[in-house]
């Protein structure tokens, strides 16, 4: 299983924990945000970045061969993405492999456009432009890599293999050895992951790394497990890191899906998290993304779905 399909899979499980009541105003929500194509972000616009949630979110709640959320001609002027950034070329791309794949539910790239996705080596070749010296890659365009970039960097190679090999099992990931190696330079003393510049890790960056290394056939680093914990706040989310007084939405789903992916029990923390959700729930079908946000967005909501997807208990 692919990080894609693992996050939309996680996500799914989001019906079993709200109701279908929630997640029918949830899809509601991911509607009214449709626009020309894609979806749109906290402006009234499509965004390629927010399209990616807004699409992962529909189609971790999505019916059974259902037409896409998003109109492929939307994709179409990106090309293969030279005038794109690493972040916003990986959301391309993620693009692209959902509505390839269709995620657990909905339609595919292939019933969409009647054609496997010929662009997928043009896209490769795009990708490996943003590779570092050091294995990895940075999502912020500096030189040197960070745990989220190679998170997002290994997510895109994955997509992309999926295209081009047509999902037909999961292909080595090419430079794994190198990724490996650039992560084990990030790892703070005494555990944890940092995103340089900064030298204290953050639950983000532990978690993209955790979940990096577990696809990488390496998880179980106990003491970064330990440092995730550590950021567990008393209202049952996670903070960003030590210096945040609050917890967020971002830091709690993602912690979540990494703690699973290491084989941590979530049990005896879900119904705290759960409250914890459900004071970021908006009436309006979405959620926030901490106390303090008075807006609700596609991106959070994708995260909302994914906390309260991987809390729930499977057998």
């Amino acid at each position: 299983m692919t990080i894609r399909t693992d996050l939309i899979r996680s996500a799914a499980r989001a019906t079993e924990a709200l109701g279908q009541a929630a997640c029918g105003q949830v899809r509601r929500f991911l509607d009214s945000r449709r626009r020309d194509g894609g979806f749109a972000g906290r402006s009234d616009q499509p965004d390629l970045y927010y399209t990616v949630f807004g699409l992962q979110a529909w189609q971790a709640l999505g019916e059974e061969n259902e037409p896409p959320p998003i109109d492929p001609d939307y994709l179409r002027p990106f090309s293969r993405g030279d005038d794109l950034d690493f972040v916003h070329l990986c959301c391309l791309i993620r693009c692209r492999a959902c509505l390839f794949d269709g995620g657990p539910h909905g339609a595919t790239l292939k019933r969409s456009l009647g054609v496997r996705d010929g662009l997928a080596p043009s896209l490769r070749q795009r990708l490996l432009t943003f590779r570092l010296a050091d294995g990895g890659f940075s999502h912020s365009g500096a030189g040197r890599s960070s745990a989220y970039g190679c998170f997002l960097g290994l997510a895109a190679l994955q997509d992309l293999d999926e295209m081009e090999h047509g999902g037909a099992g999961q292909a080595p990931v090419e430079g794994a050895a190198e990724l490996l190696a650039c992560l084990s330079r990030l790892r703070c003393d005494g555990g944890g992951y940092a995103n340089p510049p900064a030298d204290a890790p953050s639950a983000p960056a532990t978690a993209g790394a955790l979940v990096t290394l577990a696809q990488l056939g390496r998880p179980g680093d106990d003491e970064s497990v330990r440092r995730l914990l550590a950021l567990r706040s008393a209202d049952g989310g996670f903070r960003a890191n030590d210096l945040t007084p609050v917890a967020d939405l971002l830091s709690t789903a993602t912690a979540l899906h990494a703690l699973a992916a290491s084989g941590v029990d979530l049990q005896p923390m879900r119904q705290q998290t759960l409250d914890f959700l459900s004071g970021l729930w908006s009436p309006k079908g979405g959620f926030r993304g901490h106390v303090f946000d008075g807006e609700i967005d596609c991106e959070y909501t994708f995260y909302g779905l994914l906390a309260a997807g991987t809390l729930v208990v499977t057998p």
